[in-house]
């Protein structure tokens, strides 16, 4: 099967890079990914966005697979009726809640990245970010030779994850405990963030949403993480879609300072959450389980509707039942 992975913006998190690694890894499918900007982290990439080329590929593929929306299927599909799946991420659904009922009226099978998402995006199904967990870890995960705990913090949009309230903290935590140092780990490429992260001992990643890739990547290394949820329906979206308790030390604004400490002052606790990141990292984001799960959402995809035409139909189902009631 030919899957082409495209998106109107950046690669988000650089899932559509990693989605071809693992295929090419544990398949012989071919999945080409290809996005019309790129950011700083510099993800690893495959096509450089060309219209001209999008449409050939496009057209050569089984299933497309958007990401952040159906912009470019409306674009490029022109009647086509390609089967489609359609990927949603974090800011862009939740500022845009509307791009799940787009979804829905094309007929795409519709996934979120995180759990949170599912109450946006009601119809979809919640799909793990793949991740080379081994590579990871024995690439990035280093130790240190001195005494000093480092907690890592790693945001692209304080507001987003809670940065004032957690720097606040640490403030309080640095002055209580003279050998933590904070490393705020900002603006700068995706492999500098994970050599950095990988000498933390601790990672806060948000009090906002749960966690995201930024955790997993903590989890893969085995760095215990301090996170959050401020809706306590996405703490029970996620046990519904899992079975099983968020992999991370829960902390909100008011008692972040305290989970801290106890992770701070205790080594045994600091090892045991990081062993339970790294065993909950296996079972949902290692590149296999990924693969199994996408190859069955590959399949399902089945060739997509034009709304305007649907609405027409119903239109003139409508009639038809009007003359026979008549």
């Amino acid at each position: 099967m030919k899957v082409f992975i495209i998106g109107p913006t950046w690669d988000t998190g650089g899932q559509a890079a990693r989605i071809k690694q693992a295929f090419e890894r544990y398949t012989d499918w071919t999945v080409r990914t290809m996005h019309r900007s790129v950011l700083f982290f510099k993800y690893p990439s495959d096509l450089p966005w060309d219209l001209e080329l999008a449409k050939k590929v496009y057209d050569d593929s089984d299933v497309i697979h958007h990401r952040n929306g159906i912009l470019l299927y409306q674009q490029l599909d022109q009647g086509k009726h390609k089967p489609a799946v359609v990927h949603h991420h974090g800011s862009a659904l939740r500022a845009h809640p509307y791009k799940s009922s787009e979804a829905s009226a094309i007929g795409a099978v519709q996934l979120v990245s995180t759990v949170d998402l599912l109450d946006d995006a009601p119809m979809a199904e919640w799909l793990p970010a793949p991740y080379d967990l081994d590579a990871i870890r024995n690439k990035y995960r280093r130790s240190r030779r001195d005494n000093t705990i480092r907690i890592g913090h790693a945001p692209t949009n304080w507001k987003a994850k809670g940065t004032d309230e957690i720097l606040h903290a640490l403030d309080k935590i640095c002055m209580r405990h003279r050998n933590v140092e904070v490393d705020l780990i900002e603006n700068v490429e995706w492999r500098a963030c994970l050599s950095r992260k990988g000498l933390c001992d601790i990672l806060i990643d948000q009090l906002t949403l749960g966690f995201g890739n930024n955790a997993v990547e903590a989890m893969a290394m085995g760095i215990p993480v301090v996170s959050g949820w401020q809706d306590s329906g996405d703490r029970v979206r996620f046990l519904e879609a899992t079975g099983e308790r968020p992999p991370f030390l829960e902390a909100n604004a008011k008692n972040l300072v305290d989970q801290l400490e106890l992770l701070v002052l205790n080594r045994e606790l600091r090892e045991e959450w990081g062993a339970l990141g790294r065993a909950y990292a296996e079972r949902f984001h290692s590149e296999e389980s990924v693969v199994v799960r996408l190859k069955a959402v590959y399949r399902r995809a089945q060739p997509t509707k034009d709304p305007h035409e649907q609405k027409s139909g119903e239109v003139q189902m409508s009639v038809q039942r009007l003359e026979m009631a008549g």
